[in-house]
């Protein structure tokens, strides 16, 4: 978890992301530690410009990806949907 993050191609090397995301909500009812199982989480803005995301969320309340920011897409290739306040994508 960080506050903005960036995923960028800048080589001939490809950038991968590729992770499987199972689980529910840790800790419940603790609100201190209660924290949901994500992919991807960022605090802020969200900027993806190149590469390949692929995550498979199948745990109850599971997400891929998940930004209290902005998500910015440019370029790049994903398999799941990033959730942000204005919506999924």
């Amino acid at each position: 978890m960080g506050t903005h993050l960036l995923i960028q191609q800048k080589t001939e090397v490809p950038t991968k992301v590729i992770m499987s995301v199972t689980g529910t909500t840790y800790k419940p009812d603790d609100p201190e530690f209660e924290s949901k199982c994500r992919g991807i989480k960022a605090k802020g803005d969200f900027t993806f410009d190149g590469g390949d995301i692929q995550i498979s969320a199948t745990g109850k309340k599971s997400k891929a990806i998940s930004i209290d920011g902005v998500f910015h897409y440019i370029s790049g290739t994903r398999n799941c949907e990033v959730s942000t306040p204005q919506g999924d994508f």
